[in-house]
Order: structure tokens, then C-alpha cells, then sequence
């Protein structure tokens, strides 16, 4: 007990709030209608800007331990054309937003391991003052992993899906159903097949 109870303790001290960044929550909520939604977990446990799946710098995004890079390639864009046009990731994910594709988190206090519905109440009453005018307005909602259990605060839709995360090392495990499930929606390009993004307009000058 008391070791359990010691594990508890440290992972509290853990948690930190991230919250998104004035600019690119105003961005969100002045947009009528969102296109397509993609939530995560929680902030990264490094080095967050407060942009879900964004990231400060070009090399850090497209890094092998960036899950961002993967949903940017995943909608169609390649890393050559997105440091062509964009000094910096923020610059694009704040362009995404002008087309309808926004990014949120199911808490916006890193959690260190899996959410816990009672452990996080919190943390997560906070997230869904900001989430649910988004999710309402929002014609389709993509949940990455754990982010399925938005449902706890936000209920269900029937435009929800739910995803694998698109951590890569979804894509080389040894499970198959993991496996086959990051490939036909986190592969280069997958997302282009599924929802309208127009890659050409949002690239263009």
C-alpha cells in the first residue's frame, strides 16, 4: 500500500499543465466550422509549445519520436514542401486551422501514463471547458489512442473515429492489428483518402 501510494505521489508531482497557446485557441475558436478535429493524449512530455502535435522546430517534428510529422504526412504533406512554406511548424499548424484542421488533447496537463478517469478528474474538467465548443462544432473527430476517452467528459458522436495512436512504433510491432491499423490511417497520404484536405491551397502563397 504504502509503496503504491508513493508511486501515486510521484507521478502527481509529475503532471504539468501545457495549455494551449492563446493564439492558436483563439485561432480555433473563431473558426465557424472545423473540417477535422485530431485529438491526443496529452502535451509532449518535452519540450511542448502548446500545439497539440506540434513541435518548435522543423527537425524536431519531423524526428522518428514525433508523432506530429506522421499526422502532417498522413494529410498529405511531405517535409520538403511544409519547410518550403513554413519557417516554423507552428506557422503551419496555425494555416491548417484557415482549412478547418485543428488539434487538441484530451487533457492539457501532461500526464505521465495512462489517464485515469478518477486520478485526472481535474485535469480533465479543465480540458473540456475548452474541448466541448470545439467537438460541437467539429464535422469530423479523430481520436488518437487514448484520446478515445474523451468520452468521459464530451460523450460520443457519431462522427468520432476511433484511431491507433500514430506513435511509430505502432507501425513496426509485432501485432498485426495494430500493425495493419497504423498503416491504413497513419501511412504517407492516408488521410488524403478519407477526409477533404486540400493540400494544394494550403501550400500555395
Amino acid at each position: 500500500m504504502a509503496k503504491e501510494k508513493t508511486k501515486r505521489e510521484k507521478r502527481v508531482r509529475s503532471i504539468r499543465h501545457v495549455p494551449l497557446s492563446s493564439a492558436y485557441l483563439g485561432l480555433l475558436t473563431s473558426c465557424e466550422r472545423l473540417q477535422l478535429l485530431i485529438s491526443g493524449k496529452d502535451p509532449f512530455p518535452t519540450d511542448p509549445i502548446g500545439i497539440p502535435f506540434c513541435k518548435g522546430s522543423w527537425r524536431e517534428q519531423f524526428d522518428d519520436t514525433c508523432s506530429g510529422g506522421i499526422v502532417l504526412q498522413a494529410l498529405g504533406f511531405t517535409p520538403e514542401a511544409l519547410q518550403a512554406r513554413f519557417t516554423t511548424p507552428a506557422d503551419c499548424f496555425m494555416r491548417l486551422v484557415d482549412f478547418g484542421i485543428g488539434f487538441i488533447n484530451l487533457s492539457y496537463h501532461f500526464l505521465d501514463g495512462s489517464a485515469r478517469e478518477a486520478d485526472e478528474a481535474p485535469y480533465l474538467k479543465s480540458a473540456a471547458e475548452i474541448n466541448k465548443p470545439l467537438l460541437a462544432k467539429a464535422e469530423r473527430v479523430l481520436l488518437c489512442g487514448e484520446a478515445a476517452k474523451m468520452h468521459w467528459y464530451a460523450g460520443t458522436r457519431p462522427y468520432d473515429h476511433i484511431l491507433c495512436h500514430p506513435d511509430r512504433r505502432n507501425a513496426i510491432t509485432e501485432r498485426d492489428e495494430i500493425r495493419m491499423a497504423w498503416q491504413a490511417t497513419w501511412a504517407p497520404g492516408k488521410l488524403v483518402q478519407f477526409y477533404r484536405v486540400p493540400v494544394a491551397r494550403i501550400l500555395a502563397r
